[in-house]
C-alpha cells in the first residue's frame, strides 16, 4: 500500500510547521534557531556538527528521516557557498527548497483551519496561473543567444512575440532539456515534470521566477527571468 502522506496543520508539534511554506517571515526565524540557540554572532556559519544538529532537528519535527552520513555531508557541501559553513540565509533557502519539494511531491498535505493569509492568496494565484501552455514554443517565443549548456539541457536568451516590456518585445530566458538526453542519464519525463512543478511552487527572493512552461514529444521548455550580472566565471575573475 502506499505511504500515509504527512499531515502536517497549525496544531502540530507546536512549531506550526505549515506557517514556513505561507509566511517567509516565519520561515526566516525558524532558519534563525540553531544560530542563536548556540550563541552565534550576525553573519556567522554553521560547521558541519552544527549543520548536521540543526538539520536533524528540523527533519525530527517534520517526521521524516534522516539523512546518512553521505547525504548530510552533500547536503552541507552544496550550501556552503564561498565559506567554510552554511550562512543563515543558505539554510533558509535549503529548508524552504525541501517544504516546496515535499508539497509539490504530494508527500505533505497542508492543511489550515484559518481565513487564507495574503501570501497564501498569492501562493495559490501562482499554483494556478503559472500552468503548462498548450500552445507551440516556437508559436510564443523567438530563440536566440545561447547562453549556456548542461548534460541535457541548454539555456537560451528568447524574445516574446508578442508582449511588450515598453517599447521593446519582452525578453526571457528559456532552459530547453532533450527528453531523449535526459532518459540516457536516468532522469525520466515524470522526474523533469516533478521538477518543473517544484520550481512554480517557489517564490523567494534567492530563488528565479518561473514564468510558463511547454513540452512536445522532444522536449520540455522551462520559461524563467533573466539573471543579470554575469556568471560564476565574471564573478571569480573580479
Amino acid at each position: 500500500s502506499a505511504e500515509p502522506r504527512l499531515n502536517l496543520d497549525a496544531r502540530g508539534g507546536g512549531e506550526h510547521i505549515v506557517e514556513l511554506m505561507q509566511s517567509k517571515d516565519k520561515l526566516r526565524w525558524y532558519a534563525e534557531r540553531p544560530f542563536k540557540a548556540q550563541g552565534l554572532p550576525p553573519g556567522a556559519q554553521l560547521d558541519y556538527h552544527q549543520f548536521t544538529v540543526a538539520l536533524n532537528q528540523a527533519l525530527k519535527e517534520l517526521g521524516m528521516p534522516l539523512p546518512q552520513e553521505k547525504q548530510m555531508r552533500q547536503l552541507f557541501d552544496k550550501h556552503t557557498g564561498q565559506g567554510t559553513g552554511v550562512t543563515r540565509e543558505e539554510f533558509e533557502t535549503m529548508l524552504f527548497r525541501l517544504l516546496c519539494f515535499l508539497r509539490a511531491s504530494e508527500e505533505v498535505l497542508v492543511q489550515g483551519g484559518t481565513t487564507p493569509t495574503v501570501e497564501e492568496r498569492d501562493k495559490k494565484w501562482r499554483q494556478e496561473f503559472i500552468q503548462k501552455n498548450t500552445r507551440r514554443f516556437s508559436d510564443v517565443y523567438e530563440q536566440n543567444k545561447k547562453l549556456g549548456q548542461g548534460s541535457f539541457g541548454t539555456v537560451y536568451m528568447v524574445t516574446h512575440r508578442t508582449e511588450r516590456a515598453g517599447n521593446e518585445r519582452r525578453i526571457r530566458v528559456c532552459k530547453i532539456i532533450t527528453k531523449e538526453q535526459a532518459r540516457k542519464t536516468g532522469t525520466t519525463d515524470e522526474k523533469v515534470r516533478e521538477e518543473f512543478a517544484v520550481l512554480k511552487a517557489l517564490d523567494h527572493p534567492h530563488v528565479l521566477r518561473i514564468f510558463e512552461d511547454f513540452e512536445d514529444d522532444e522536449h520540455f521548455y522551462l520559461i524563467m527571468e533573466p539573471c543579470r550580472g554575469g556568471d560564476l566565471q565574471d564573478f571569480t575573475k573580479c
